[in-house]
């Protein structure tokens, strides 16, 4: 909204709903009488916060909206979704569209999701039998882990190729979908348009935490337990931002720890560093809370000691790792010592998915320094890269992976 008002002045007449305000009653008026209230407007900006349930269609099916566009990138909408948001407006006079052209590679078969679910949380599972053999087998007759499995299948299976699915979709409904190639005039203007609202953003977004108001942390776990129920406002979600980010580092809020924060990125990669060097009877214990006292669902739980120990397996066979040193530092890397550590990254390619959210990279044999590079920057670490010479004379990168400085 900034960005459009700076660019086209105060007289172009916008309104963005989002989650942070969809509550708030200018916003609720203007969903419910938006046949009416749509046309007061230059531009409307949504997000997937305003889907199903909204229609805005005139009479005699008149075409008042020139143009609807829609911006979407991977891994938040499925195509159906997508779908389901440029439909708001019945009859536009015309639909414009981006998708990112990124594709994946999750798993997608229910069975193969199913038996990862089950092979990481064995301890949770009753047993149905044992072979003569000695070999276990587990009760997975559960209804919603079924649910569970084919959901994400759908899920993933369109996420993996979203623009493609939807091209697809669109035409088989009969829609003409025409391709717009990008000049390198178009898509370095865009570039700039994009950085500098990603800055407004990011700005509007450390001065509602600051302006927040301070909350205990009685507080707080009374309004982490009410957005269950209802939609929090703008400034309870802010406060309890502030509390986040204040508790966790044990100082106050500033500018530059909210940016270095990255909207709680910076605080997950200590937290699995921190699971990493845990003791194993510490996280056993942890796993066992999940299970006993909160009751926590097989599909939900965080199975620490088993992130910990993949975590370990793969340094140990990339080299940074031992059984005297949980973490190596300032180790060089070459992919050609790496190639048992892909195989083991590939073999549990599933449980990567599912524990991180995160695809393996393509290319990741030929380039499995990259791929490590991927894990050890989830404990927020990264690597030096280096150039030196093989007795071939070629030249080949090297890496070595200091620790993060903040977590020494």
């Amino acid at each position: 909204m900034g960005y459009i008002q700076e660019k086209y002045g105060e007289s172009c007449k916008v309104i963005g709903i989002t989650s942070e305000n969809s509550q708030q009653a200018e916003s609720q008026g203007f969903i419910r009488n938006i046949k009416t209230q749509v046309l007061e407007y230059d531009v409307v900006l949504v997000s997937p916060s305003v889907g199903t349930g909204v229609d805005i269609t005139f009479d005699d099916n008149a075409q008042f909206i020139d143009v609807v566009y829609g911006f979407f990138q991977a891994r938040v909408n499925t195509h159906f979704d997508i779908d389901q948001q440029l439909c708001r407006v019945r009859n536009p006079k015309s639909v414009k569209v981006w998708i990112t052209p990124e594709t994946f590679r999750f798993e997608t078969e229910p069975s193969i999701i199913k038996h990862e679910v089950i092979a990481t949380s064995k301890q949770a599972m009753k047993i149905s039998h044992i072979d003569s053999d000695g070999e276990i087998h587990y009760h997975t007759n559960d209804g919603y882990l079924e649910l569970y499995a084919n959901v994400n299948s759908i899920r993933r299976g369109s996420i993996n190729h979203l623009k493609q699915h939807f091209i697809n979709m669109k035409e088989y409904e009969g829609w003409t979908v025409i391709p717009v190639d990008m000049t390198k005039e178009d898509i370095v203007a865009g570039a700039e348009i994009n950085r500098v609202a990603k800055e407004i953003q990011e700005q509007e977004r450390i001065e509602n935490i600051l302006s927040a108001p301070l909350i205990t942390k009685h507080e707080y776990i009374e309004l982490f337990k009410a957005q269950e129920r209802y939609s929090l406002t703008p400034t309870q979600k802010y406060a309890m931002r502030r509390y986040e980010i204040e508790s966790f580092y044990y100082t106050d809020a500033s500018n530059e720890l909210i940016h270095d924060d990255r909207d709680g990125k910076k605080r997950a990669e200590i937290r699995e560093y921190e699971n990493y060097m845990s003791a194993d009877s510490v996280l056993m214990a942890k796993d066992q809370l999940e299970v006993t006292t909160y009751n926590t669902h097989i599909t939900d739980r965080k199975t620490w000691l088993a992130r910990k120990r993949f975590f370990r397996d793969v340094f140990t066979l990339a080299g940074l790792a031992d059984a005297n040193s949980a973490v190596i530092t300032e180790r060089c890397i070459h992919a050609s010592d790496l190639t048992a550590c892909v195989e083991y990254i590939e073999k549990n390619k599933t449980k990567i998915q599912r524990w991180f959210d995160i695809d393996l990279r393509k290319d990741m044999k030929e380039k499995p320094v990259q791929q490590l590079g991927v894990f050890l920057k989830l404990m927020g670490s990264r690597g030096k890269r280096n150039q030196r010479k093989h007795r071939a004379g070629a030249r080949s990168t090297t890496i070595g992976y200091p620790r993060n400085e903040s977590m020494n």
